[in-house]
């Protein structure tokens, strides 16, 4: 996936999943993240978090 020169997503989700269009709904995520040096993230990282929420997990609303 594309990342901004901040690290943040350059494009969004297509709504497919295995080249074929997800159904509509609301789908739970959680994610975690391994780097390239093997670290791993679990959203417990000490950077400025001010203004957002401190979870890795949540909901996307999928609308055809």
């Amino acid at each position: 996936n594309k990342l901004t020169s901040q690290g943040e997503p350059a494009e969004g989700w297509n709504g497919k999943y295995k080249d074929k269009p997800c159904p509509q709904d609301v789908y739970v995520y959680k994610v975690y993240a391994t780097f390239r040096d093997g670290t791993v993230w679990r959203n417990n990282d000490v950077g400025e978090k001010k203004g957002l929420d401190n979870s890795n997990n949540g909901t996307i609303t999928l609308i055809r």
